[in-house]
């Protein structure tokens, strides 16, 4: 019986050390395909890291090449805009300029003689003898020389109009003379070659 019991102890044994060797067998498999499984998880996140790597890259020269065109474009406009701002200013001064002189002409060749005798008042415009034509800025001015007086401002310079070319095409003397380089107005009135 001893044997018996001992065969019977060994073969209890024998199916224990078989289950647990079974289930050992087991458990290392499947912890060797769950190692298997993380190693080719790992591969794949290694992967897309990667590619996640690649993109970012592709991603930044993309913006830096985003962001020298913006800066060449910005840079291209802010010369235009500067050039067309100054060719602006310079047509406009230019026109100013030009207007300028054209209201002073007008002025002057609007303005009658100035008279020693005559009271002048602001805005009141003459011409006097030496080209240029003055505006009045006080009030009740009397026998003040335009030139000396600050009484008046200087405004135009009046062409030489002594004479007219009537409509036959001859020479004769104009009706209100205020300037000229080689006559003058004597104290008649007259016109009188200069000295």
């Amino acid at each position: 019986m001893a044997k018996d019991v001992i065969v019977v102890e060994l073969s209890t044994a024998d199916k224990r050390i078989a289950r647990t060797v079974t289930a050992n067998t087991t458990a290392a498999a499947e912890s060797a395909t769950a190692a298997a499984t993380s190693a080719a998880n790992a591969a794949t996140s290694e992967t897309n890291a990667a590619t996640s790597a690649t993109s970012a890259a592709t991603s930044a020269s993309s913006a830096s090449t985003s962001l020298a065109t913006m800066e060449t474009t910005l840079s291209t406009a802010i010369t235009t805009a500067t050039n067309t701002a100054t060719t602006a200013a310079t047509a406009a001064a230019q026109s100013a300029t030009e207007a300028a002189q054209s209201a002073a002409l007008a002025l002057g060749a609007e303005a009658e003689a100035w008279s020693a005798t005559t009271t002048y008042n602001y805005p009141d415009v003459v011409a006097y003898t030496d080209g240029y034509a003055y505006r009045c800025i006080g009030t009740a001015v009397l026998g003040d020389i335009p030139p000396d007086s600050a009484n008046w401002v200087r405004a135009a310079w009046v062409a030489n109009d002594f004479f007219d070319i009537d409509e036959d095409g001859d020479l004769m003397p104009a009706l209100s003379p205020t300037y000229s380089a080689d006559f003058e107005l004597d104290e008649d009135g007259d016109i009188m070659p200069k000295e």
